[in-house]
């Protein structure tokens, strides 16, 4: 059986560095993926992000809570039963929890330090298979109909992740954006134009 090594740069022969970080075989580096919608593109400039608009950052670390549309999202219910919420806290360290869900009642995200929301997943669900209404993470604990006023993530109806083209560079960390891709239709032979917009340090605390 043929011996297995971390990296064959160490036999001499080279691979690409992305694939090395993607196995988790170079330290201090890891690969993160963004990927995100917007079905209602017009005239106005909007954020990629399945909530449509412009995404609206907090403005201090907040409580935050998560909830759903739908009743059936919760710990024993057909639709999403567990998620897992990942962002950033006051120190632009990374924050992670995982719940359950309630339904239309807001679960919340342990702690008051969250400043960012990067991504919510869809761990465990029940026979639907899937989040049965869109999930929501906003700072109200009784969010009307389990939609909040403001929100800061969303899961669309299915989805079972967040569509949303938003990230924040956590504490200590450095990006290189090494691809984008991006694609568009329209059934009026209209165009889009696309802008990747970086946020200095000084202005995502504001």
């Amino acid at each position: 059986m043929a011996q297995e090594v971390s990296s064959i740069t160490r036999v001499g022969t080279s691979e690409p560095f992305e694939l090395q970080v993607a196995r988790g075989q170079i330290g201090f580096h890891e690969t993160v993926h963004k990927f995100g919608f917007n079905s209602a593109i017009d005239t106005t400039l909007a954020t990629v992000w399945l909530q449509g608009g412009l995404y609206s950052y907090l403005g201090s670390a907040s409580t935050l809570y998560i909830s759903s549309s739908s009743a059936n999202d919760t710990a024993a219910g057909t639709g999403a039963r567990t998620v897992t919420v990942s962002g950033l806290d006051n120190n632009f360290d990374v924050k992670v929890e995982t719940v359950s869900l309630d339904g239309q009642t807001g679960v919340e995200l342990n702690g008051s330090t969250w400043f960012r929301v990067n991504r919510i997943v869809v761990n465990t669900a029940g026979s639907g298979g899937a989040n049965a209404g869109v999930l929501y993470v906003g700072t109200e604990a009784t969010p009307s109909g389990g939609v909040p006023t403001n929100k800061y993530a969303t899961v669309g109806i299915g989805d079972n992740q967040t569509l949303m083209m938003t990230y924040t560079i956590p504490r200590g960390y450095t990006a290189y954006v090494t691809q984008k891709d991006v694609s568009a239709s329209s059934s009026a032979g209209k165009f889009a134009i696309l802008s990747l917009v970086a946020r200095p340090m000084e202005e995502s605390l504001m």
